[in-house]
């Protein structure tokens, strides 16, 4: 089925301690989120082995352009734009509203207070296409939020 969706290992996430839910955001506010993808071969070399340009790292050790096309498929189909694709750091970045995030993503960003502040976040897991999920590595960065931690991985 091509709409089925499975939860990314690794996504689950328990809200901030002494945290607590005090509304949702504006579902129309833009945010950005970046999709690390796996890598294209094995672990690079070791430190201290032979130098190798970026683009022939990006060619040997960075993500699969088939990859990257995927995650662009992803975006168009979900009212996500492209920010930025970096083949060597195996990374996609998407923008979009809040509202086309939570569904692309399988998530309900919701606002939280803590005695840091105020911050945006997320709790459960994030879900993917089945056959974008085999793609992915990680989800990270939601920007905007206060933790700027891994996000999901898989």
């Amino acid at each position: 089925m091509a709409d089925e969706r499975v939860a990314l290992s690794g996504s689950e996430r328990e809200a901030v301690p002494n945290s607590r839910v005090i509304g949702s955001p504006d579902p129309n506010e833009i945010i950005d989120v970046t999709v690390l993808l796996r890598r294209r071969a094995g672990e690079p070399p070791p430190a201290g082995s032979a130098r190798v340009s970026r683009e022939e790292f990006a060619g040997l050790y960075g993500a699969d352009p088939a990859d990257v096309e995927r995650v662009q498929e992803f975006a168009a189909s979900n009212d996500l734009t492209v920010v930025e694709v970096d083949l060597a750091r195996r990374s996609v970045r998407l923008a979009g509203s809040i509202a086309k995030m939570n569904e692309a993503f399988g998530t309900q960003i919701r606002l939280y207070q803590s005695p840091d502040g105020n911050f945006r976040g997320r709790t459960g897991r994030s879900t993917f296409q089945r056959q974008l999920a085999t793609q992915l590595w990680a989800c990270s960065a939601w920007t905007g939020g206060r933790r700027p931690e891994r996000a999901c991985e898989g």
